[in-house]
């Protein structure tokens, strides 16, 4: 069976769902794990991104529909659509390999960013760190619809510190121009105690850049 994408932790494969088409995320076995241990920890995983999934989805935000959780995979909902990433966009720290054209949209505007600040804020509200929010975690669709995929790092919690490094994982993959809009999404539903911390935590790791090792 064909691999729709494969990465460290997890593989696509094509799959029908009640003759819907799926995706069958499954995780990658770690062989230098004890394999009790390593089974334990996929599964716990597993259900923890299901979980979250369901939760976004109850906090507003466009996630694909989780159609069947197993030991350790999922079965999601095949989405029509392109991740921003892929897309011609206004971002100059990475360029699209492929046009939106297909799906109505010319390219990635600047309301689309707004959204993703948006959505991002309601995760938030609703105790969810998504572990690794950029652009190659949003997918664009039809009708301009933008959708968040991939929690396979995220974690349940309230903290802004976690919050803010969300935060500033996507600014920093993004122009200033482009980073502009998607914090003015942000703040516009999300805590202005977060923007602050992420700053916080801007300065702290430009600071440990510029100390010299020891």
């Amino acid at each position: 069976m064909k691999k729709e994408f494969e990465g460290a932790e997890s593989v696509l494969l094509p799959e029908k769902f009640a003759g819907l088409p799926a995706l069958k995320k499954l995780r990658v076995e770690k062989k230098y794990r004890p394999s009790l241990l390593d089974n334990k920890i996929r599964e716990g995983r597993t259900r923890v991104e299901a979980r979250l999934l369901c939760k976004a989805k109850e906090a507003g935000v466009r996630v694909p529909f989780v159609y069947a959780v197993g030991g350790d995979y999922i079965v999601i909902e095949r989405l029509d659509a392109i991740t921003l990433n892929k897309i011609e966009g206004r971002g100059k720290h990475w360029k699209g390999k492929k046009s939106a054209g297909a799906l109505g949209e010319k390219k990635i505007s600047a309301k689309h960013w707004r959204m993703a600040g948006e959505y991002l804020a309601k995760l938030h509200s609703h105790g969810i760190a998504h572990g690794d929010y950029t652009p190659a975690n949003l997918m664009l669709g039809k009708g301009g619809k933008l959708y968040v995929i991939d929690f396979g790092l995220g974690f349940s919690s309230f903290d802004e510190e976690d919050f803010a490094v969300d935060l500033l994982t996507m600014k920093n993959s993004l122009s200033p121009a482009d980073a502009k809009e998607f914090v003015s999404g942000y703040l516009k539903l999300g805590k202005k105690s977060v923007f602050a911390r992420m700053e916080k935590v801007q300065k702290r790791a430009r600071y440990q850049e510029r100390e010299p090792a020891e």
